[in-house]
């Protein structure tokens, strides 16, 4: 069963550890698809990306926090999560390190908001800070970090913006992998009971 996160006014956000993303609603509407072959779908085929919000737009805001959106297995899932929820969710993308990417240009096009934060090396605050300002701007409820740097970062930034529940995807691991007591520590104090983590397979 893929795991399931409530935001505060009950909608369903469905996350899978695969790269499929489905939703846990029994109507399943036919929406229109137009091709895409970079999309990563077998059949060369996506859904349409959500269009920019209006001011009566009462969608649930989820922020995508990732190191950028050039194409890679993460990436690829994020972006298609937008495509396969924005008809539920309005989404909102964080790109930490120093460029947007391939598939963050496809949505700038489009006018979903996205920022990048120009990440330095080690533990940023100034980052950080940013990025909370980020998520209080658009009110985000829902914080989707992929990877363990922008998972941090994001943990760092609901210090000054304590809102929102962080949803951690880790697609993979450095090896060796060494176990950091103070990572654990810090982890463990800053995680909330509403946070969610998720791993992309039994080895990560």
């Amino acid at each position: 069963a893929l795991p399931r996160y409530r935001t505060s006014r009950q909608h369903t956000l469905v996350v899978a550890d695969s790269g499929v993303v489905g939703r846990s609603i029994s109507q399943r509407a036919e929406r229109q698809r137009i091709f895409d072959p970079a999309s990563g779908d077998s059949d060369g085929r996506c859904i349409v990306i959500q269009q920019a919000s209006t001011p009566n737009d009462d969608r649930p805001v989820i922020c995508q926090v990732l190191h950028s959106l050039d194409i890679g297995g993460a990436e690829v899932l994020a972006a298609g999560m937008a495509r396969e929820l924005s008809d539920r969710y309005r989404f909102v993308f964080a790109c930490l390190d120093d460029e947007v990417g391939v598939l963050g240009k496809e949505f700038e096009e489009r006018g979903v908001p996205m920022r990048v934060f120009d990440r330095q090396p080690g533990i940023d605050w100034k980052c950080s800070f940013r990025l909370a300002a980020f998520f209080r701007e658009h009110r985000v409820q829902i914080v989707h970090a992929h990877q363990y740097t922008p998972f941090f970062q994001s943990l760092l930034a609901r210090l000054a913006y304590r809102r929102p529940p962080i949803v951690f995807t880790e697609h993979g691991r450095h090896f060796p992998d060494s176990r950091s007591s103070k990572r654990v520590a810090v982890n463990r104090a800053l995680l909330r009971s509403d946070d969610r983590l998720i791993g992309v397979g039994e080895s990560v």
